[in-house]
This record gives C-alpha cells, structure tokens and sequence, in this order.
C-alpha cells in the first residue's frame, strides 16, 4: 500500500518507522533506506516536525535523536497518513460516495483538473496491485466483492480505532439487529466490532454494484434468520436492502459459524499444524496438536492481503524472536529450519507472519515454551579496577538484562595465556589490547554510558531467526 503514497510521503514514513525503531539515526542510515540525499531528508525531517504534534528530533554530533512529550509508536503514524495523503482520503470519500463525479471530488478536496488527473492515475495503478479498479467519472469500486470487502475491513481497521468513528450511531442501531439473527456462533472471532465492521462494509460497497441488486441466494443458514424493515433500512444507510446484502450477510454468518478452506488453504492449514507438532516435539513435549480455531477462520476469509500500510504482526513476530531467540544451539538450528520450512510451504511472507501472530497469541501452550526455555547469556567482565568494582558493575548488569549470567574475572590473577573465554558469549573489558572472537569483547568505560546501554540492549537481544 506504501505505492499508493507519493515519492515524498514514502520517504516520510521511512524516516517516522526507522526513529521508531531505532531512536536514535544517522543521516547516512537515512540516506541508505530511502535514497534520498541528506538535504532533502533534513528538509522533509523539518516539514515533519512543522506539521506533526507527535514528532520532534534533536541533533546531537553526527545522529539525530527522537524527543516527544508523549510516546510515538507505528500507529500513530499510519494515523497520520491515512489522514493527511489526498490519495487514502479519496478511496474512502469515494468508497462512501459511490458514483460521486469529477466535479464534486474537485470541489471537495479543492483540487485543480491536472493535479486531480495525477492522484487518479496513481491510484489506478497502485490498487491495481490488490486486483482492484476504479470506474472513469462516475466513481465507483470494481472488481471481486469479497477482495473490496477484505480490502476495506483492513483500510478501516488500520484508520480507526474504534467502529463509531466511522458507523453512525443510526447505523449502529440497526447493525446490532442485524447481529441478533447471527445465532449459535463460536467464539472464535476476536470482537464483536469486528463483525459489526464486516456488516458495514458489505451494505455500503453493495451500492458500487447496482448491477447486482437483484441477485438472489436461498437464505437457508441455519438459526440466521434477518428481519429488517426495508424501508427504514434505506433510509438509514442510503441503500436498499437487495438480495445482494442479503446474499453476503449469508455468507458471512456461514463463514463466521462454519469456516470452509478451500484445498490451497488446508494444505496452508496443515503446514502450520506440522510447524507446531515439530515445536512441540522439540521441547520433549508429545501432545494431539490442534490448531487454534481462529485460524480456519482467517484461511476462510483471507483475500491476499494481510495489511495495507500496517505490517503489525510482523513487527509482533520479529520482535518476539528478537527477545526470545537464546535456545540451546540444537534446538536454535532445529528452530531455524522448521521456521524456513513453513514459510517455503506458504509461500506467502504476510500470511507467513500472520499465522504465526495467531498461533502465538492463541496457543499460549507453545507460546510459553519458547519463552521459558531461554538459555542466558554468558558474559565475562575483566576489568583493572579491581574485584569490587567488577562486582558492582555485574550487579548492574544483572539488573539491567534479565538474560545475562554474568561472572567477574580477577583481573590481578589472570594472564593473556590462562583467559579461557571460549566458555562465554561476551566479554566486557577495558583492556583495548584484548581481542575475542572479533566483536565478541567489548569495550566499556568504567561505567556504561546511555549509548553503551542502547548499545548492549540492540546486542543481546539481537536475533538470527527471521527476517
């Protein structure tokens, strides 16, 4: 979704997630990400901090660093661009205006023809990415109902926090009569305004199809009965209640109460099962595996996508892994390879991370054994200034990294011929003669500065497992 944002704005959500991620960047690691010259990063940096209330960076020898009175995290930012770029403000206003013409889109968004035709061309060629076209003046969406559907159920998810930011109390009001027919259902759907989204979105996007108002389907779902006044239903939504509405409301609740995988997802289906026996059997744990029942349902409803701009749960997994990766070398390198072996046989990098979000967050079982069998890391400290300050700086350390196992080294009974360091991960010193496994010994002053601690944090917790 990042194509569909200008040249200018994808260089300033590159800026935005690597402070995020990092704190604190050099202009060169700037420059590296986004290919822009140091004058326009400095310059776009400036616009930035002019035009966010949640961005401001201070300039400290060669790296600039995140300041802000409150904390800043990703969705703050994809908040920010859903918002401000023209071209995600003209899907929605088109999306909720069906057919609405040239002239009403300039007056609205105060756009001259020239620039109008340019956001158009970009978005032609930006949605034909997820299989989606736009129709000439009128407006209006086309394509496959259910990848509209998927498509604008991520736009919405990702733009609001929360349904009534966009349904209207009236619609509200007639959604929760729509609920009440979805009987018997499993609890296997995270929240209720997340089917009250999937309503919406179906009654709204079936007026970009007036071809199909008269389509017709048995409504034979079991225990789903809908009773809905047509004419108040109009009048609330602005669109009839046609047997096209009727028809994915049928679909959906039969999806919701019974998932059906098509053979390519249960071959998916199975390759993550398999994935989870091996994790199981690799921690001496011998159990009947099932997988959480959630995951039928996202195989079920899966359209292609996984986000738009919001890459939340690989964040979610890389992050995990990056705190969670100190395994017994066998179990690591066995790890690695069930890792590398799933996401061949998906072959499909979102939904990779997206399954693994899923089974993480609802086999707390499997969760559990990752975390608990963590394996701390070694660290050796040799230091000149004698044993009791080595003891204080070990008890820092302990405190400060809660996956160290740390052992001071007397420095007045040790010789370069008697260190036997290869029985540890690191080895912090003072001693800049001192050479281990190359950046395996690291150089501290006699206390650890901020930057020091940034430093070892991004170090022990750095982690080969996914990228």
């Amino acid at each position: 979704m990042k194509d569909i944002l200008t040249m200018k704005q994808q260089v300033q959500l590159t800026i935005l997630e690597t402070f995020i991620e990092e704190q604190q960047v050099m202009l060169q690691q700037l420059e590296k990400k986004t290919g822009a010259t140091k004058q326009t990063i400095i310059k776009w940096i400036k616009e930035l901090e002019n035009h966010t209330t949640f961005f401001q960076v201070k300039k400290q020898h060669s790296k600039w660093y995140l300041q802000s009175k409150m904390r800043i995290n990703h969705q703050i930012v994809y908040n920010y661009f859903y918002q401000h770029a023209i071209q995600l403000q003209l899907i929605e206003y088109i999306f909720l205006h069906p057919f609405t013409t040239t002239v009403n889109i300039l007056q609205t968004f105060d756009l001259s023809y020239s620039k109008f035709r340019n956001i158009k061309k970009q978005l032609i060629n930006a949605l034909r990415l997820y299989d989606i076209s736009i129709s000439n003046s009128p407006f209006c969406f086309t394509g496959d109902f259910n990848k509209l559907c998927r498509f604008f159920i991520l736009f919405l998810s990702e733009k609001y926090y929360f349904v009534d930011e966009y349904i209207l109390p009236k619609e509200q009001v007639l959604i929760e009569q729509i609920l009440q027919s979805f009987t018997s259902l499993p609890l296997i759907f995270p929240n209720q305004q997340q089917v009250k989204s999937w309503i919406w979105v179906i009654i709204k996007l079936s007026a970009h199809f007036p071809k199909l108002i008269n389509a017709t389907m048995p409504f034979n779902s079991e225990n789903c009965q809908i009773i809905v006044n047509y004419e108040y239903f109009k009048n609330v939504f602005n669109v009839s209640y046609t047997g096209l509405v009727q028809m994915k409301l049928a679909e959906l609740y039969s999806t919701l109460k019974k998932p059906i995988l098509s053979s390519k997802m249960k071959q998916k289906k199975e390759a993550l099962r398999a994935f989870s026996v091996r994790i199981y059997q690799l921690f001496g744990e011998s159990q009947d595996i099932k997988i959480p029942p959630i995951i039928d349902l996202k195989l079920a409803l899966y359209e292609g996508r996984s986000y738009l701009l919001s890459p939340a749960k690989k964040r979610f997994i890389l992050k995990f892994f990056k705190q969670n990766s100190n395994f017994p070398l066998n179990i690591s390198k066995a790890l690695l390879e069930e890792l590398s072996i799933l996401k061949k046989r998906l072959n499909n990098r979102p939904l990779f991370y997206e399954l693994l979000y899923l089974l993480f967050i609802y086999d707390p079982n499997l969760t559990q054994l990752l975390i608990q069998n963590q394996q701390k890391q070694k660290v050796a400290l040799l230091f000149t200034y004698g044993k009791a300050y080595s003891n204080i700086l070990a008890t820092f350390l302990q405190k400060t990294f809660k996956n160290l196992s740390v052992e001071v080294l007397d420095y007045q009974q040790t010789t370069p011929s008697s260190l036997a360091l290869d029985a540890y991960d690191y080895c912090l010193t003072n001693l800049p003669t001192l050479t281990f496994k190359q950046n395996r010994c690291l150089l501290l002053d006699i206390y650890p500065s901020d930057q020091e601690i940034y430093y070892l944090t991004q170090l022990f917790q750095s982690s080969s497992f996914i990228h």
